[in-house]
């Protein structure tokens, strides 16, 4: 639980450790064998994007085997309850959490550490109106992450190979459609709209399951998202 690096997140959100705690407990860990999984938050007290992006970083130096991503909430019962009641904390949206999200999602991609959770499960008590009092929840959060990448590549492709075609064919394999169109069609649509373009999705199981190919009447373009990651920032 590393949450964050930044020494002034850390006092305010009263985590009991330093940044030189996490990494001191992080080469011991190494040291001795065991696999190193590191967990960080975001829109913690005192955080910011700049911060999170910074303990990406860090984290990144410390070569985990793997990583999990936590939008921070506010939960009943709790000093942040206080916080949020009392006008001293304000959590993230869930647009401004993904914005951020899809940034650290993108670092720790090209750095090949994979994430193997984003957000909290959903169960009884941690849901809204139960113990989440609020904050950046969603169920599906990790999907609409990834699909605002997704649908930011097809924007990538369409403008770098696409700019004077306005009837497009998408071809993805099927396992990815609900990322595509994740969170209602509401990143594919903004796309669609972006571009002032038409575009008909097929899904072909023979298309690699990390790619997504664009045509038109007279040429086409696929790529990865291994591509794409390593295009961007």
């Amino acid at each position: 639980g590393v949450q964050s690096m930044d020494s002034e997140v850390l006092k305010l959100s009263e985590r009991g450790h330093t940044s030189e705690d996490v990494i001191a407990a992080s080469i011991l860990i190494k040291k001795f064998g065991f696999k190193l999984g590191l967990q960080m938050m975001v829109g913690l007290p005192g955080d910011n994007e700049e911060k999170d992006l910074y303990t990406a970083d860090e984290i990144i130096k410390l070569k985990p085997d793997f990583v999990r991503i936590y939008p921070a909430l506010v939960i009943k019962d709790t000093y942040m309850e206080y916080m949020y009641n009392n006008g001293l904390y304000k959590p993230l949206s869930v647009d401004d959490c993904i914005l951020i999200c899809k940034k650290l999602y993108i670092k720790f991609m090209k750095n090949s550490i994979p994430i193997i959770r984003i957000g909290l499960q959903t169960t009884d008590n941690i849901n809204v109106g139960k113990d989440v009092v609020s904050g950046p929840f969603h169920p599906a959060i990790r999907e609409l992450i990834e699909s605002s990448i997704l649908n930011d590549m097809v924007d990538y492709i369409i403008n770098n190979d696409f700019s004077n075609d306005k009837n497009l064919l998408i071809k993805i394999n099927p396992k990815n459609i609900s990322k595509l169109y994740a969170g209602s069609k509401k990143y594919f649509n903004n796309m669609v709209k972006k571009n002032n373009v038409s575009i008909k999705t097929i899904q072909e199981k023979s298309i690699d399951i990390n790619c997504i190919l664009v045509s038109s009447p007279t040429k086409e373009r696929k790529m990865s998202i291994y591509e794409y990651l390593n295009l961007v920032k």
